[in-house]
This record gives structure tokens, sequence and C-alpha cells, in this order.
């Protein structure tokens, strides 16, 4: 509706928080209210950031993809934006790299589940 909103790197510690935040709520319901999240500033955008996340996207709305649902009258649906800002907390960055590792980010598996980023490891492209 307005156009922007931030993408705040969920991990393992917010792993609750971010639990809560699926649930179906109406648009007025203000899910940093209803989970007890802090929020911080956008620098770019006027949506707030999420305090306790380590990463930040502050994007521009530039499409919504609409997915299959097997829900009755109800939606899945991906939003598209463009990146305007990226914050990264210094404690996380080493040598100029972000250490994912140390962040612990949350991918979701399929079904309930979901995984935690506790390893990462290099491999060289094929030439």
């Amino acid at each position: 509706a307005t156009g922007e909103f931030v993408c705040s790197m969920a991990t393992w510690d917010l792993r609750d928080s971010m639990s809560a935040t699926s649930a179906a709520e109406r648009p007025e319901v203000d899910e940093f209210e209803l989970t007890g999240l802090e929020t911080e500033p956008s620098q770019l955008v006027k949506p707030p950031r999420v305090k306790a996340s380590p990463v930040h996207l502050e994007c521009l709305y530039h499409t919504t993809v609409e997915l299959p649902c097997d829900v009755e009258g109800g939606r899945n649906a991906v939003c598209i934006g463009r990146v305007v800002g990226i914050h990264i907390r210094d404690e996380f960055l080493v040598d100029g790299l972000v250490d994912i590792a140390r962040i612990r980010p949350l991918a979701r598996m399929g079904y309930q589940d979901y995984t935690v980023v506790e390893q990462v490891f290099t491999m060289a492209m094929p030439k």
C-alpha cells in the first residue's frame, strides 16, 4: 500500500517472533506490538526495521507474484522489491565479508520445517 518495505533477516534468535508474525492478521494489526519486537528507523524508506535483526534490506515495491493456495479464501504471494539500502551490523562483518555462520539465519524448508545456517563452505565455480 505504501510502495515501501523492509526485509529484516530472520535468525535463530528471532525464530519465535518470526513465527508469530506469520499469523493471518488484519492489515491494521501492528505486528511489532503483537510480538514485542523493537523497531528502529529506516534511512531511505518509511517502514521501520526490526532492531534485533543483524541485516536489513530497505526496499521500494516492484511487483507481487501470486502463487497457488490450497486454503479456501487464503493467499500465497511473494512481494518483490528493489533494494535501495542495506544495513549489516558491524559485529557480523569480518574482513569486509558477512559472517553468515555467526548470524545463523533461518531458511524455510517446507511443511512446518525450517533450518538454520551454522556452517558455511566455499566451492569454486567451474571454469
